[in-house]
């Protein structure tokens, strides 16, 4: 299977916060800006946060595919641990006195 491939439109509009949620700014700051009140372009200044409904959506586009990793992806690690009595018993043929 190949790579998955980050949409670049879409990484150039949203970045992720440090707590998980995707931020973006605001359309409608770049030209025209004279009929526009000063009020209006000052909160066009700031960023805004991606509603959670599409946070799946913005995932999937900069590559972060479907489920969280760690959520029941089939990345857990088994324990590669031996129980004791079964170590000391490896030990022992090992060493020949099985």
């Amino acid at each position: 299977m190949s790579k998955m491939k980050t949409n670049r439109s879409a990484a150039k509009r949203f970045k992720k916060t440090a707590t998980g949620k995707y931020k973006y700014y605001h359309a409608g700051k770049s030209h025209i800006l004279t009929k526009k009140r000063t009020k209006r372009k000052r909160h066009l200044r700031k960023p805004s946060i991606i509603d959670p409904a599409d946070h799946q959506r913005v995932r999937r586009l900069l590559g972060g595919g479907r489920a969280d990793p760690g959520k029941g992806s089939g990345s857990e690690r088994r324990p590669s641990v031996v129980p004791n009595e079964q170590h000391e018993r490896i030990m022992e043929l090992l060493k020949g006195r099985g």
